[in-house]
């Protein structure tokens, strides 16, 4: 957890706000968290997953860069993708460079399932084919085992998917 260790810049003009430092200290704890389960499992690996669909073994395989994250976690940083999470790494992320992507209700929604992804590589893990979510399209989809988050997957290169959303099916 980075509690105290997290330096959260002030710039010329952006005064911090206590209870916005408060929430976004949070926001950065567990998208630390995330990035650590991310980097352990998807970033530089492939991950296959083998399951059947009418007597027919399928495979999704799985890889994801850096660059991916800040996009699951539903935020845009200032200073792009790949050096959201080199700051987030460094603990110094300025929350003025933090821009909320989606409503800040979904990024909430996002940071809480986090919490759960570990249940992505649990026995009773689900794959779904592509389909529709509000305004999000997907190629298919990762499940818990228990209805608690989904992380949606895109076709990258040819045979291999690229995660681009997190969501939270608690508050979906």
């Amino acid at each position: 957890e980075l509690g105290d260790n997290i330096k959260i810049r002030e710039g010329p003009g952006f005064p911090v706000n206590p209870a916005f430092t408060y929430a976004m200290t949070n926001y950065f704890n567990r998208w630390n968290e995330a990035y650590s389960f991310f980097q352990a499992t998807f970033i530089g690996h492939r991950m296959c997953y083998e399951y059947s669909v009418n007597n027919s073994v399928k495979i999704v395989e799985i890889s994801m860069s850096k660059r991916n994250f800040a996009h699951i976690c539903g935020i845009h940083y200032a200073y792009g993708a790949q050096n959201f999470v080199r700051d987030l790494q460094g603990h110094h992320i300025s929350e003025k460079n933090v821009l909320f992507a989606e409503r800040k209700e979904i990024v909430e929604y996002k940071s809480q399932a986090m919490e759960n992804l570990k249940s992505l590589i649990s026995p009773g893990v689900r794959i779904t084919d592509s389909g529709h979510f509000l305004n999000l399209c997907f190629d298919h989809a990762l499940r818990s085992q228990k209805d608690l988050l989904a992380l949606t997957l895109t076709n990258g290169n040819p045979g291999i998917y690229i995660p681009n959303s997190l969501i939270n099916l608690h508050y979906s």
